[in-house]
């Protein structure tokens, strides 16, 4: 997939793929689906280490 614009992409198929046709899409184990204004939970928020670069 390719990001064109907000919230739009593009894809490219290795078949063709007919009018109506439902695609789906394995967005891999890290994905997590969130409804507008949810707020994350603590236990959800990634910490990244502080950089030891420029030391």
């Amino acid at each position: 997939a390719v990001l064109v614009g907000k919230n739009i992409n593009f894809f490219l198929t290795t078949r063709d793929v007919r009018a109506g046709e439902e695609l789906w899409f394995d967005y891999g184990p890290d994905y997590q689906h969130f409804e507008p204004g949810e707020a994350l939970r603590p236990t959800q928020v990634k910490e990244e280490l502080p950089s030891s670069e420029g030391e």
